[in-house]
């Protein structure tokens, strides 16, 4: 090809380095495999990473990436053209790995190509420079050798003097007990290889736990070797154990290229789109100037790595020394660690200006020197997102924020030689390089850990934290201050490393107050049972959330529930195992991406076709499955994540495929057309839970998805059937209904024996007046109500569920009259293929024309059922269908539970479960949908020769295809047919219902996968869910997994209810009251609410009412509020309790403990044990000591019977009124001069903690771990042991309590007679205390030893107490007192005159007694109404018919003493 018709690549140009081997032009004969880079299909990926990280959008999955910016198939295709032209050939085509086009052989143009290694460029053909970005692979140095030969086992260890894993992780001052679990962390290797069974000896060694999983990938082919133990490189083995060593459980994955340019830009690409290892993570080092390299490597890296980021890949990279300098532009081309989208590991120069960070680059590992690397600032300016963040350098001038870096290539993290480590049984330095960058893929796989998700991009989220900066930059640490070696946006390195932790911590709850502490369970079962054996066995599984979106509040007080539970037993000392899960979800997800799919592209599935379809399905199940992990650990929920299933797994499909089989078998599941409910939207069969019953009042219009235009309800037409031989006293039928349309299908008309206006007519026929066909009279005592409109019903057998029963019992014929999508399909004029709601109306004019339309009612009341998908009518059809036959199934289950092996909680769900098991119908488990479990079923088509006596199966049952021909093999041999009989088999299109895989989880979620044995761990403990779904999802389990094993699937099922808005409504997305968990922990705007209404695939109408309802509910959005109390609110939601009320009680019981801490101080353990002598000479320590331990004992009833809101409100109840309330109010007076009360406030405070921890996990972990211990029971309060009542008991003091109580009624009384009379907590007034108990007067009464406080608390001038024999000799009974009774024996007075000097006028004062006499009396009315319900007795729990006893008795009390002042002011 002419020069001219050839232009040069951009930053190809390269001059021969000084020094340089092995760079011979290229050969004409040589071989050369070539990656070329293809241009993006978008260039909007810039943008889309700001929006990430704004929080607009959530990170791209993989295949979704490759979708919006892999190389475009007109590109790829010019490509082919182009290696057809020059006889290359096309090894390997990706489109998504930044676009490149893998491996072309150069077989003889190689000469038509400029070497790099000679002057000048790379040059194409012109008609390609557009499409390529770059061409790696003209680089003919030899791989990399290993620069270290493996250690000799006998010298495994470090050498003396030298750092090994461990003593690295903590010169970085890592938190210790790191996991990784969940984690794939990917390091990048150029050369080298791996000892994989020395590593395997070396962490046994250790005792890490679980061994790190190490796998790799050759990018070159295998040339590597990297398996080969001979070729083991000392610094990769160093970056796998360090990693192993800081985030154990994490898998790890080293990607091994030749180093070259090319091998690295493609260990880099592969490693980034890795499809099977989906490294979350991925650490890239190196050191020496890579003197091959361009600025094309550069740019396609960053490439690489933006695509990264917009995947949420957090690239860890350790760039070193000054790098290669490319001659052609003179800029540096070594890629640096301060690249926007990757963390930077190396050393880098911070340049500031005032207090904002304006740029970063390399620096030299000289620190005396410039910054060498200056080439970078030209290349990468800042995003948004870390330009301009405020960084506080209190009495630092900028130039104290340069230096910033861990250490760098040069091995500052040893000052003088770098990393020692044992090579052949001799100490071998290592440059730094190769160990910083897994270090800090170690850190972000512990971040992402504690974080609760992955992090991603790390860069946004760390400078968005000033509070990291100023850790180091302000000198906050005391004698320390920033200096070389330590990175200041990190502080790693410095005394106060794990400052970063706190923060980030504390800013991924959204609350001030919440926990900074995230305390991963799999640490917590393994710390927990290290030394114990034979714990009792406690196992859950989460009900799995829908991937069809984000979680709701009703999902958020299901994991408050079950967590409450589980950290309570594991605090109890038990082996709790609880699995969470995510629901496939068949016909919500598949609803959801076809609505998303129409408002993106307007395209729908059969336009994708089934696979790519799919493929748009897993896409959408990455993003919400990640978003609802990421909301579930948002709450503090403690699952066991390393045991997470999705429905669809592998595992799973397993279990499912053998259910199905093995059901198949037992003649269980058969196939047979039935009335099932179908969707005409979704073009699907669905269960009864997924259908919405609506009731309508008289004529309504409703918008129908599968109808033209607006349908009319709620009207009942009335028509005539002429009789066939008319008789002289009744010459037609007519007959009553509301779809009018199905009588097309009718194929009788029922009345009712013993109605007597048609006895005559029974037997005889009637004319049908738009088919003309004869249709019989029938009698049907069960369906026809003969004083229900005219005693007259059409039978419609085909399409109504009642009409079906009938047509059974009577034998007679079925017709359906609608195809799939609603269309009339009888070949009758003017009504084939219209729409069933248009059809209504052509019927009704059709029967007008006739003479035999009656007129209609248009205040019909009518219940419509709709698909809670698509909103559509449903249509009662007879399709084909495979379905479980459940009556052998249900009667398992039933004597299961009545033989008390399975228990429901409330009881009174046993009789409903009863009902429904003994008259429930055969369960339809197909679906016509593209999205779940495919039904192993395969179509048989076999050629015989006609007629055949042979009966051949229509369908073959079988977990494969395989399976599936081998069975029609023998059935060949069986029937005596030649084994070459033609025949086809083709897999069922349906998939089975989401319940189905569901109903197996007590099984599979454990692991099973067929057959009859018994998983470890089953049967589950708890089964706790809503009770809304105890048929559709409980009960199945309970039938199928109870057949599978003869083993109830779990001893007890504790049922919640629902929960509803204010206005007492379902949550519905259309009623647009769904709230988002994460809005309610981190706060929203009205308008960020609204926003995601309309990114919704949510109607228009329906995002307007859903907005209107916001705009009323939430005007000024919600304010944060924080997961715990969240969580508290939710556990007393049957009270109505407020989020607001739960939040300030967290602020309570912060400033409990901040109270608590002034007084504890630098005690000593023994100064704060309790003394019991000196405790019980405290009336006010026994109090409270009696008040913990009757707590301690009611939170442990409660929790073993399930009641977990009376816990809370046992713990609530203690830490608000007689913790804080009672004793800390009376011990202000005396706690400094009474050092039992501090150890009896200790205990109390750190007693509370424990307790209320299930509850409110997040700031009782953090408040707990500012007490002083007493032991070393744990270094967690999730691990501390629970308060049990056998330590406590002894504190039991009832006499103490009624005795202090006393005092507090008699405050209490005091300060509610002074609001009842409008005197304000400033105003002292005269109080009168009487009683006509004997001994009131005597000094070791606590009315006598706390006067001074009842004196203050009461606001009075004066207190006198008084001794009467009975009331009516009181004297301050007829002066003119305000009174108010305590108990029968007890009054308190305030003089009338105090009140009137002191309060509102005794108008005022009657109209405000009069009003609050009002309110106690509608109080009085509504809870005796209440307790004279029939049910009463039965479903109020004991504890709750005492507490309104209480409350009763006072009201009661309240009224008598409102009725006497209302006396008095009328006097």
């Amino acid at each position: 090809m002419p020069v001219s018709q050839r232009v040069n690549l951009p930053f190809t140009h390269h001059n021969i380095p000084s020094g340089a081997k092995s760079h011979a032009p290229v050969d004409p004969e040589q071989h050369l495999d070539v990656t070329v880079y293809l241009r993006p299909a978008s260039n909007e990926l810039k943008q889309v990473i700001d929006d990430i990280v704004a929080g607009k959008r959530q990170p791209f999955t993989r295949e979704k990436y490759q979708h919006k910016f892999g190389a475009s198939d007109k590109d790829i295709e010019h490509m082919r053209k182009f290696a057809d032209e020059h006889h290359l050939k096309v090894k390997h085509v990706h489109h998504a790995a930044r676009t490149k086009i893998d491996n072309y052989d150069f077989e003889r143009d190689g000469k038509k190509y400029s070497h790099r290694y000679q002057s000048g460029a790379l040059s194409v053909p012109q008609t390609y420079a557009d499409l390529i970005t770059g061409v790696f692979g003209f680089d003919t140095r030899p791989s990399a050798r290993p620069l270290y030969h493996r250690r000799k086992a006998s010298a495994a260890a470090a050498a003396t003097g030298s750092f090994n894993p461990n003593q690295v992780a903590q010169l970085y001052n890592f938190p210790t007990q790191g996991n990784g679990s969940g984690q794939t962390v990917g390091i990048i290797e150029l050369g080298g290889g791996y000892d994989a069974n020395q590593l395997s000896q070396y962490f046994n060694s250790l005792g890490v736990s679980p061994t790190p999983v190490v796998s790799d990938v050759s990018v070159d082919g295998g040339s590597n070797s990297p398996s080969d133990p001979n070729g083991a490189d000392g610094e990769v083995q160093l970056d796998i154990e360090v990693v192993g060593c800081v985030a154990p459980g994490a898998k790890i994955v080293v990607y091994f290229a030749p180093n070259t340019d090319q091998g690295f830009v493609d260990a880099i690409t592969q490693a980034v789109h890795d499809t099977t290892n989906k490294p979350s993570i991925l650490s890239i080092s190196w050191g020496s100037a890579e003197s091959a390299w361009t600025s094309q490597a550069r740019d396609s890296m960053d490439q690489a790595f933006q695509a990264a980021a917009s995947m949420g890949v957090t690239v860890c990279v350790a760039a070193g020394d000054t790098g290669s300098q490319d001659s052609g532009t003179g800029n540096n081309v070594d890629f640096p660690a301060s690249n926007p989208y990757v963390l930077g590991c190396g050393g880098t120069f911070l340049q500031g200006k005032g207090n904002q960070i304006t740029s970063e680059t390399v620096w030299d590992d000289n620190p005396t020197s410039s910054a060498t690397g200056g080439g970078v600032s030209q290349v990468y300016s800042l995003p948004s997102w870390q330009a301009n963040k405020q960084v506080t350098a209190t009495g630092q001038s900028p130039t104290a924020l340069t230096m910033r870096g861990v250490p760098d290539v040069a091995g500052d993290a040893d000052p003088n030689s770098g990393y020692n480590i044992s090579v052949d049984g001799q100490t071998t330095i290592i440059g730094g390089t190769s160990a910083v960058a897994p270090l800090w893929a170690g850190l972000i796989a512990l971040l992402n850990e504690q974080l609760g998700k992955p992090l991603g991009y790390a860069n946004p989220t760390l400078y968005g934290l000033s509070s990291g900066f100023n850790d180091i930059t302000s000198g906050n640490n005391g004698a320390y201050q920033a200096q070389q070696g330590w990175d200041t946006c990190t502080g790693l390195g410095s005394p106060n490393g794990a400052q970063l932790l706190n923060a980030l911590q504390s800013s991924s709850t959204g609350t001030a107050g919440q926990s900074l502490h995230y305390q991963n369970p799999q640490n917590a079962r393994v710390a927990q049972t290290s030394g114990l054996a034979r714990q009792p066995e406690y196992t859950m599984i989460t009900p799995p959330p829908n991937v069809t979106g984000s979680l709701h509040i009703g999902h958020a007080l299901t994991f408050s529930i079950q967590d409450a539970l589980v950290r309570w037993r594991r605090m109890k000392g038990e082996d709790v195992k609880w699995i969470p899960g995510i629901d496939h979800a068949g016909i919500g997800t598949q609803s959801v991406v076809e609505k998303d799919l129409m408002r993106r592209k307007q395209i729908s599935r059969h336009d994708l076709g089934r696979d790519a379809f799919i493929e748009q399905v897993y896409t959408w199940k990455e993003t919400y499955g990640n978003k609802i992990i990421d909301q579930i650990r948002k709450l503090g929920v403690s699952v066991d994540w390393e045991r997470s299933f999705f429905t669809m797994d592998t595992l799973r499909s397993e279990a499912v495929t053998a259910a199905f089989c093995q059901l198949h078998k037992d003649r269980l599941i058969y196939r047979d057309t039935r009335l099932i409910n179908w969707c005409c939207a979704l073009q699907t069969a669905i269960s009864d839970i997924e259908v919405e019953h609506e009731t309508i009042q008289g004529r309504t219009l409703l918008e129908v998805p599968s109808g033209p235009e607006k349908v009319e309800f709620g009207v009942l037409h009335e028509f005539a059937y002429p009789l066939e031989h008319p008789a002289e006293d009744i010459k037609e039928l007519v007959v009553a209904t509301t779809r009018v349309e199905t009588m097309i299908g009718d194929c009788a008309v029922a009345v009712h024996p013993e109605d007597p206006r048609y006895r005559n007519v029974q037997g005889k026929f009637l004319i049908h007046p738009i088919t003309g066909a004869r249709i019989p009279i029938i009698a049907d005592a069960h369906l026809v109500d003969p004083h229900f409109g005219t005693g007259a019903v059409k039978i419609t057998p085909a399409h109504d569920a009642n009409d079906y029963a009938c047509a059974r019992r009577h034998g007679l014929a079925f017709t359906s009259i609608f195809d799939l999508r609603g269309r009339v399909t009888l070949n009758i004029p003017q009504l084939q293929g219209q729409d069933r709601f248009l059809a209504r109306k052509l019927v009704i004019n059709r029967l007008k024309e006739l003479g035999l339309y009656r007129g209609k009612d248009e205040s019909y009341c009518m219940s419509v059922a709709r698909c809670s998908r698509s909103g559509d009518i449903i249509e009662p059809m007879l399709q084909p269908q495979w379905f479980v036959r459940v009556g052998d199934l249900a009667r398992r289950v039933l004597k299961a539970v009545d033989e008390g092996k399975m228990s429901l909680i409330p009881g009174y769900h046993k009789d409903e479960l009863q009902r429904w098991l003994g008259d429930t119908q055969d369960w339809c488990i197909s679906r016509q949908l593209w999205w779940g479990h495919r039904i192993p079923a395969y179509r048989l088509e076999l050629d015989l020769p006609s007629p055949s006596p042979l009966e051949v199966p229509s369908w073959v049952v079988a977990p494969t295809l395989e399976e599936a021909h081998v069975q029609v093999r023998d059935f060949l041999q069986s029937a005596n047919l030649p084994s070459t009989s033609s025949y086809t088999l083709r897999q069922d299109e349906d998939v089975l219902d989401t319940w189905f895989s569901s109903a197996l989880l007590p099984l599979s979620a454990l692991g099973w996968k067929g057959g009859n044995g018994i998983p470890d761990r089953y049967p589950l403990s708890l089964m706790e869910t809503g009770f809304d779904i105890l048929f559709f999802w409980v009960a199945r389990m309970a039938m199928l997994c109870t057949y599978f094993v003869d083993e109830p699937p779990f001893n007890d099922i504790l049922l919640h209810a629902m929960v509803r808005d204010s206005q007492g409504r379902k949550m519905s997305k259309s009623l647009g009251n769904v709230i988002d968990p994460l809005h309610i922990i981190h706060g929203v705007s009205l308008d960020t609410m609204i926003q995601n209404l309309e990114a919704s695939n949510l109607s228009k109408t329906e995002q307007q009412r859903s907005a209107k309802l916001l705009q009323a509910e939430y005007p000024l959005g919600i304010q944060p509020l924080g997961s715990d109390a969240l969580r508290l609110a939710l556990l007393e939601y049957t009270q109505q309790a407020k989020v607001t009320s739960a939040s300030q009680f967290g602020n309570k019981i912060w400033n409990l403990v901040k109270f608590g801490k002034t007084h504890f101080g630098d005690r000593s353990r023994s100064q704060l044990e309790m003394n019991s002598s000196k405790v019980q000479d405290s009336l006010l320590a026994s109090f409270a000591l009696s008040r913990l331990s009757a707590t301690v004992k009611n939170v442990d009833v409660a929790m073993n019977h399930y009641n977990i809101r009376e816990a809370v409100d046992a713990v609530r109840t203690f830490i608000q009124e007689d913790l804080c309330d009672t004793f800390v109010e009376f011990s202000k007076f005396s706690i400094s001069q009474e050092p039992s009360l501090i150890s009896v406030l200790y205990h109390c405070v750190e007693t509370s903690m424990r307790l209320l921890h299930p509850f409110m996990p997040y700031i009782t972990e953090e408040l707990w771990n500012h007490l002083p211990k007493l032991t070393q029971e744990s270094s967690s309060l999730m691990l501390a042991s629970y308060p049990q009542y056998q330590d406590f008991s002894q504190w039991s003091n009832e006499t103490a309590e009624v005795e202090f109580k006393s005092l507090l009624e008699i405050i209490h009384a005091v300060r509610s007679l002074r609001q009842n009379n409008g005197l304000s907590l400033s105003t002292k007034t005269s109080t009168k205390v009487v009683s006509t108990e004997p001994d009131f007067m005597a000094p070791q009464k606590p009315l006598q030893r706390y006067f001074n406080e009842v004196v203050k608390f009461t606001h009075s001038s004066q207190l006198e107490l008084l001794r009467v024999d009975r009331f009516d000799a009181d004297p301050y009974h007829a002066q003119g007192c305000a009174v108010k009774e305590v108990s029968p024996t007890l009054k308190v007075y305030i003089p009338y005159e105090s009140i009137r000097q002191h309060s509102p006028s005794d108008a005022n004062k009657r109209l405000i007694a009069k009003r609050k006499l009002e309110k106690v009396m509608a109080d009085i009315s509504n809870l005796e109404h209440r307790m004279q319900d029939p049910n009463y007795d039965n479903r109020v729990p004991e504890t709750v018919k005492q507490k309104n006893s209480r409350r009763l008795e006072s009201l009661h009390a309240q009224r008598d003493s409102i009725q006497q002042n209302l006396r008095l002011y009328s006097d």
